[in-house]
C-alpha cells in the first residue's frame, strides 16, 4: 500500500509542476472502487502517465535545443573577446605614436 501511495504522490507532485491539473486530480486511492471503475480509472492514469512522459520529452528537447544555443554564443563570445584583446593589442601602439608626436610639439 506504502509504493501505492508514494506512486500517487510522485505523479500528483510531477502533474502540479508541469501544471497538467487533469493528472493530480485523477490521482487517488482506488480502495474503496468498484472493480468496473477501477478499470477505468487505471485506463486514465495510463493516459496520463503518458502524457506526462510527453511533456517531459518535449521539455527536454527544448532544454537540449537551448543548450546547443547557448553553447553557440559562449563560442561567439569567446571569439568576440579575441577579437577585442587583438585590437587592444594593435591600438596600444598606435596611441603610443600619436601621443608621442604630440609630446614632442
Amino acid at each position: 500500500m506504502s509504493c501505492l501511495l508514494q506512486y500517487l504522490s510522485l505523479v500528483r507532485a510531477v502533474g502540479s509542476i508541469l501544471e497538467l491539473s487533469e493528472v493530480t486530480e485523477s490521482m487517488k486511492s482506488m480502495a474503496h472502487v468498484p472493480h468496473d471503475e477501477r478499470l477505468r480509472i487505471v485506463a486514465e492514469r495510463e493516459q496520463h502517465c503518458e502524457r506526462i512522459a510527453a511533456v517531459l520529452r518535449v521539455t527536454k528537447e527544448r532544454i537540449e535545443r537551448k543548450d546547443e544555443l547557448l553553447q553557440g554564443y559562449e563560442k561567439d563570445l569567446a571569439k568576440l573577446r579575441s577579437a577585442e584583446y587583438t585590437v587592444c593589442l594593435h591600438l596600444v601602439p598606435i596611441y603610443a605614436t600619436k601621443n608621442t608626436k604630440y609630446y614632442f610639439l
